[in-house]
This record gives structure tokens, C-alpha cells and sequence, in this order.
């Protein structure tokens, strides 16, 4: 004889209502979006800009030749997504205006001689 008991909802299961907003995974996708970056890590020069992207270029005149960072630390001051950083550093490496380095658990990024030479022309 079948049991006519009220059976409970799955243990993880969520329950939404009709009519709610459905939870979304990407709600701090767009957090970043709006917000200035710090002041002196904007691009300069136009002609950099146009070569490498506005981002790009202000991740190039963010890293000085002298002072290796971390990939979180130009995240911080650009404040954009560390992901976001970690794929323009791959690119400015692969075309050799970023040199990087492993010290332990951390990679640190500077700007190589021909990325130096790339942002002291671009930035006039």
C-alpha cells in the first residue's frame, strides 16, 4: 500500500518562488566596472593606447623596471579582476614588454628594457 506521507524536499535542495529573482553566479561581475582606478596608474599617450588597449597600457605604466609586484597588487591599484590582470600580464610577457620571475608561491611582474623604452615613448 503506498504511504501517503508528505515527503521531505531534497536535503541541498533550493527553493524559489514564482516570481523571485533567480540567484545568479555572476553578481560581482560588474563591481569593478564603474569604479575610477587610482590616480597616476591612467594611460598615457594615445598612440600607446591605440597599440596595446587603454587597460594594457595602463598595467605597463603601472610596473616599474625596479619594483617587481605581485599579480594581486596591480589588481588592487587598477582595481579590476585579478584574472583580468593575470591574462594581460600573459600577453605583455609572451610579447616581451613584461619580464616575470617565481619567488615562492608568487609570480612578480616588471617592465622589461623594451617595455620600458615602449612606455617612456607612449607617454609623451
Amino acid at each position: 500500500m503506498p504511504s501517503h506521507e508528505p515527503t521531505a524536499p531534497p536535503r541541498y535542495a533550493q527553493v524559489i518562488r514564482a516570481g523571485a529573482p533567480r540567484p545568479c553566479g555572476n553578481r560581482n561581475r560588474n563591481r569593478n566596472r564603474n569604479r575610477e582606478p587610482e590616480p597616476g596608474t591612467r594611460a598615457g599617450g594615445p598612440a600607446l593606447a591605440a597599440l596595446l588597449g587603454a587597460p594594457r597600457t595602463a598595467l605597463l605604466l603601472l610596473l616599474l623596471p625596479a619594483e617587481p609586484l605581485p599579480t594581486v597588487e596591480p589588481a588592487r591599484r587598477l582595481r579590476v579582476p585579478t584574472g583580468a590582470v593575470s591574462r594581460h600580464l600573459r600577453v605583455l610577457h609572451a610579447t616581451g614588454l613584461v619580464t616575470r620571475a617565481r619567488d615562492g608561491r608568487r609570480v612578480l611582474h616588471r617592465r622589461s628594457p623594451l617595455g620600458e623604452r615602449l612606455a617612456r615613448q607612449g607617454a609623451v
